[in-house]
């Protein structure tokens, strides 16, 4: 199984039953959006699932900035990177397509919709740059 299908095999897992531990998805990030969400809903099954879909990939985007962040600080070479980094593109673009999916399906085109999708495309411009 390659890395984007695992990737996006997680962020649907954590969809389904909420982010247990840290990792691929920052618990500090998922927990700061989550209190926003928790505004409006008493706890995370009472948010609809394409807002849950919402929430677990902006956390999954902020965690993956920071760390091509760090990468960045640290490495001069980013070539032996460039599997990953299509790895990465290929799940953001599926992940693009799930959002859009959803929005579709629920028939909400909210700002959150809108939120992930743009913080979906600044990290795919992000990556396609450091591949070129």
């Amino acid at each position: 199984m390659s890395i984007s299908e695992q990737y996006y095999n997680y962020i649907w897992e954590c969809v389904r039953n909420g982010l247990k531990n840290d990792g691929i998805i920052s618990l500090k990030h998922y927990n700061r959006l989550l209190d926003n969400f928790f505004k409006n809903y008493k706890g995370f099954f009472d948010i609809p699932l394409y807002l849950r879909f919402y929430l677990i990939v902006q956390a999954f985007i902020y965690t993956t900035l920071d760390q091509i962040i760090d990468i960045l600080m640290e490495e001069d070479d980013l070539k032996s990177l460039e599997g990953y980094f299509k790895e990465l593109l290929k799940l953001l673009n599926e992940l693009r397509r799930d959002i859009m999916q959803e929005a579709k399906e629920y028939n909400v085109y909210d700002k959150n919709y809108e939120k992930t999708l743009i913080l979906v495309d600044i990290l795919k411009s992000f990556v396609e740059r450091l591949i070129k």
